[in-house]
């Protein structure tokens, strides 16, 4: 769609102060979004997920700013259920269980407001008047009306019924939908088949009037922001040209007159999920299924229909005209705009960075190995390579492996059992041949990489080994129960089987299948239950170690089959090259070294970020790289105990690496990717190009190269500036598509002006570009002072335009010779057609 728009536009940049910049992670949500808020002013937008984690997104550029109050998977906004901003957009409000918390957005995202506030009532709804001043929240059988200017005492206004949805009426009286059916706290369903609308005088906070409504124990029900309408959706048998089906309905009643004024009939055996209307009340959206539906309110007629690529969706809302819906997916936990106009999608919130899920180094050390997903939960996931030679991510592309690599049904991964483990590609290539016909919840190479072990996970367990050089089955051996992890003895004569379901590890004999041994850890009734989900053996094979899936870490003396004490909790564990101890993450921030010689923890690393289990350990021991919940790969440097660098993957190809000092490498596609923020604004990896590029930067960290210190202190780096681009004297012809100014000229020749501040330093030049190729810089090159430079400058460039679109990009470069973010102007240029004479008007 195009509109009318100022020809300027304003990059973002940091915000002045001693604030040391953070390197932000773009991963998105980890689970399925149920709220979506918009900023009045369409700066914003807010999103918070089952999980209860909160998300700020900056609309423009669809880059994830802030996460409130997330500590990696353990949040105090777990069961948030509203949110929504200030009239100004300076502030943003979340509901979460009983507490109203408040976010000042003019302040860096500062929390300035967290209080219970309806005794012990989950915060239902939270809602501002048109003016501004006056806003309610919402509980089970319980309104409160607030004075923005003073949060100490607000009016409490008791109501009839359940889960209530707010709207402000013409009058700025409080307009409340209440259920009558509801779920007690030992999850009693009690259903009364009646509704409740509730209309409250905002300034006296007295009830004006109680009306009841049809409210069926499956119905789900919307307001209109102007509380005029209530839309209740059900499913339904229907009598449809003398046909009887089922439907999903959406029945509209008008609030003040009691009366239904529509019935809309949906599509045909789907139940309508999810309902939106628009801000301005014109508009109404369903989704059933994969379509998407619009309504003209005021005609109340059907207007057309979208259709998603993903049936599961958590929410959807309209936007002010019903031009863009925001849709939250489910199954990668984003959230997509749609233009309605167009029927496309616009944007895409989220789902960017990989989440890990088990990686390996290679024993050259020239490759890593990664089985990556979208996210923890849900994914799918994959198996990538990347070669520290090439600098490239290839897809490994396993199915069978792949397929057998998870069994989140039967709690935990076995990738650590294999493919990552898999080095070689013939090897590799036979064993994905074997697993595609398997069914298998474990497998295993040999150390000698000859034998392959898989079983099945139905009835009657079996062991199965086969050759790994021709695919043959070498024997089969029963089980007693299913396993889900295997470990080979050094010598690979045997086999250590971890149990599902009864915490115990079986020593067999692979020629007979002979049990030699049994290892079993029973504390109580609940540790009978566990299941062994990883296993190591000590350097001489006399411990083993064992990590079940309450993730608790047991050691046993495997030559006197005698039990130590519980080692502790931890994810994953990986014995460290050429010593007797081995290194687990605890699941918080901590990685702790084992000793088992002295059968105690010698040693404690303590890191900003929660493991989640995935790690490895270079082959020469200095180095040690895991996965963290927010999605990023730490690589610590064993000896210093520190971390040294960060990496982070996205998709099938692309990667960044970033270290301690704020040195970068990647793919092009994922340092632009990368961003560091400032408070919520935002500064692009690629903009600290010149100071901070370093290739070959994984490569030279393994390698112990000594690195210069950057010239630039990366938490010392100061503002970048703004920029703004225009066509001078020129306001006509002037449209935005997809946030980029378009200017529709006749003429062959334009001047481009452009204007860079920085506040807090200097620009020392600025840089046009013209469908790429750079047009002119203010750069002097004979300068002396590289530092010389006023925080303002302006700049106008005589162009000449090509036929058709030229795209005008423009960056301004400060004093440490950190990059804007691009300011974007395309220029259309139509030569003037002028009729040349013929035989027919000539004189």
């Amino acid at each position: 769609m195009k509109i009318l728009f100022s020809v300027l536009f304003i990059a973002v940049s940091f915000l002045s102060g001693a604030q040391a910049p953070q390197l932000v992670i773009p991963r998105g949500h980890n689970a399925t979004v149920k709220l979506i808020a918009t900023s009045p002013d369409k700066k914003w937008l807010a999103t918070g997920d089952e999980h209860g984690v909160v998300k700020l997104w900056d609309m423009i550029t669809a880059r994830e700013v802030k996460t409130f109050n997330d500590t990696s998977g353990i949040t105090s906004f777990r069961g948030a259920k509203a949110l929504t901003f200030s009239p100004d957009s300076k502030k943003l409000f979340i509901g979460h269980l009983f507490n109203l918390v408040i976010i000042d957005l003019s302040n860096a995202g500062k929390e300035i407001f967290n209080k219970t506030i309806h005794d012990n009532k989950i915060v239902d709804d939270i809602l501002f008047s048109s003016k501004g001043k006056i806003f309610a929240t919402a509980a089970d059988e319980e309104i409160k009306i607030w004075d923005l200017e003073n949060l100490e005492s607000p009016k409490t206004v008791p109501i009839k019924g359940y889960r209530p949805q707010l709207a402000f009426d013409d009058a700025n009286n409080i307009v409340a939908v209440t259920s009558g059916n509801y779920t007690d706290i030992n999850f009693t369903h009690v259903t009364t088949n009646t509704g409740y609308i509730t209309h409250v005088n905002t300034a006296t906070g007295q009830v004006i009037s109680t009306d009841e409504f049809e409210n069926l124990e499956d119905d789900n029900f919307f307001i209109s922001p102007n509380g005029k309408l209530l839309a209740t959706v059900r499913f339904e048998k229907l009598a449809v040209n003398n046909e009887e089906r089922k439907a999903g309905t959406v029945q509209l009643l008008d609030i003040a007159s009691k009366t239904i004024v529509k019935k809309f009939i949906g599509i045909k055996d789907s139940t309508i999920n999810l309902l939106s209307f628009s801000e301005n009340n014109n508009y109404m959206v369903t989704m059933a299924g994969k379509s998407i539906i619009l309504y003209d309110l005021t005609t109340l007629e059907y207007v057309k229909t979208c259709y998603s690529d993903d049936i599961f969706s958590g929410l959807i809302l309209c936007n002010t005209d019903g031009s863009k819906l925001f849709q939250a997916i489910s199954t990668n936990s984003s959230v997509v705009q749609w233009n309605f106009k167009e029927n496309k999608v616009d944007k895409i919130f989220g789902g960017q960075a990989n989440f890990i899920q088990d990686l390996a180094i290679t024993p050259d050390q020239q490759s890593i190995i990664l089985l990556s997903g979208a996210n923890e939960y849900y994914s799918k996931y994959f198996l990538q390579k990347l070669d520290l030679n090439s600098e490239l991510v290839s897809d490994i592309n396993r199915s069978g492996i792949i397929s057998n690599m998870q069994h989140t049904y039967e709690g935990g991964y076995i990738a650590s059992a294999g493919g990552g483990r898999l080095f070689e590609a013939d090897a590799v290539n036979t064993v994905d041949r074997i697993l595609q016909h398997q069914t298998a919840t474990a497998f295993s190479v040999s150390n000698n990489k000859k034998i392959l072990v898989t079983t099945n996970q139905y009835e009657d367990p079996i062991l199965s080994f086969y050759n790994v050089e021709n695919g043959k089955k070498i024997r089969d051996i029963s089980l007693q129960t299913t396993a889900l992890s295997f470990l080979y003895s050094k010598d690979d004569l045997s086999l250590y089987v971890g149990h599902k379901g009864n915490n115990k590890i079986d020593k067999i004999d692979i020629q007979t299948g002979t049990i030699l041994k049994t290892f079993e850890r029973i504390d109580d009734d609940y540790s009978k239950t566990r299941s062994i989900n990883f296993m190591m053996l000590s350097k001489d094979e006399s411990t083993l170690i064992a990590v079940n899936d309450y993730n608790e870490i047991y050691s046993w003396n495997t030559i006197a089959n005698a039990q130590s004490a519980k080692i502790g909790y931890g994810f994953s564990i990986k014995a460290i090259p050429n010593k007797n101890e081995f290194v687990y993450g605890n699941g918080e921030s901590d990685l702790e070294v084992y000793d088992l010689s002295a059968n105690k923890i010698s040693r404690s690393l303590k890191y900003p970020s929660k493991t989640n289990g995935a790690m490895d350990i270079t082959a020469d021991g200095k180095f040690i790289f895991y996965s963290n919940n927010d999605k990023s790969v730490s690589i610590v440097d064993f000896s210093k105990g520190e971390v040294v660098a960060t990496m982070v993957f996205f998709g099938k190809k692309d990667w960044v690496i970033v270290d301690k000092a704020g040195r970068f490498d990647g793919t092009e596609t994922g340092m632009k990717t990368m961003y560091y923020a400032k408070g919520l604004n935002i500064l692009p990896l690629e903009s600290g190009y010149e100071q901070f590029y370093t290739p070959k930067l994984l490569q030279r960290i393994l390698n112990n190269e000594k690195f210069t210190p950057p010239v630039v202190d990366i938490n010392n780096i100061k503002a970048a500036p703004v920029v703004k681009i225009s066509v001078e004297e020129e306001q006509r012809n002037l449209s935005v598509g997809d946030d980029i100014v378009t200017y529709k000229s006749d003429k062959e020749e334009v001047t481009i002006k452009v204007k860079a501040d920085c506040p807090d330093d200097a620009v020392t030049e600025i840089r046009l570009y013209q469908n790429g190729k750079l047009v002119q810089t203010t750069r002097n090159l004979t300068v002396e002072d590289e530092n010389k430079g006023e925080k303002t400058m302006t700049k106008t460039f005589s162009v000449t335009l090509n036929a058709g679109p030229n795209n005008f990009k423009a960056i301004a470069i400060n004093s440490q010779r950190t990059e804007s973010l691009p300011a974007e102007l395309i220029a259309d240029y139509k030569p003037l057609i002028i009729p040349t004479k013929t035989e027919d008007n000539a004189i």
